[in-house]
């Protein structure tokens, strides 16, 4: 089966964002606890994975202004209208499918990180401020190319999708082990 070109720019967009993800999250476990005290108690890490999560929740706040601002200077569409968007309708709605996106990729990055927050001890902390650096990365490349089209997106949406599923993945093994351990 022969891919299509914009597939192969989907593959090398996502390959490109694994990398990424890959050198942030090392760096961050080598550097960051080198640079601040990463917290020991349980409610001094969930604190930590809250003042981390700050970050994330600024882009909840930024797509709605997105949206809000879309909304403002579009030109209202009659409401039985059947027909395709048109270019300027078009562009109005990507702010709407930013923010939900936006909304449903930040809740499962804080519930991921949180998790972690009660899981993780020592260096492998500094894995949660990573995963928020590259969340940030991720929406900020996710916004960047939407004039590009679909398949340029997929960087910013792996960048921002992978360390969550990475994090759920770790949190699982590490509560499999806990519970193996008794």
């Amino acid at each position: 089966m022969a891919l299509a070109s914009d597939q192969h720019r989907v593959i090398w967009n996502s390959t490109g964002a694994l990398v990424a993800c890959i050198v942030t999250l090392t760096g961050a476990y080598f550097i960051i606890p080198a640079l601040a005290h990463l917290p020991v108690d349980m409610a001094d890490r969930l604190a930590f994975a809250l003042r981390a999560d700050l970050f994330v929740v600024v882009w909840v706040l930024l797509g709605t202004r997105l949206e809000a601002m879309a909304r403002f200077y579009q030109t209202p569409a009659p409401a039985t209208s059947k027909k395709p968007l048109a270019p300027k309708q078009a562009e109005t709605t990507f702010p709407k499918s930013f923010l939900q996106n936006t909304l449903e990729q930040a809740f499962i990055a804080v519930m991921a990180h949180l998790v972690l927050a009660t899981l993780l001890h020592g260096s492998a902390l500094a894995l949660i401020p990573g995963a928020v650096v590259l969340f940030c990365a991720g929406r900020v490349a996710f916004l960047a190319d939407r004039s590009k089209g679909q398949e340029m997106r997929s960087f910013g949406m792996v960048l921002t999708a992978l360390p969550t599923f990475a994090g759920f993945a770790l949190a699982i093994a590490l509560l499999m082990a806990q519970i193996a351990a008794g």
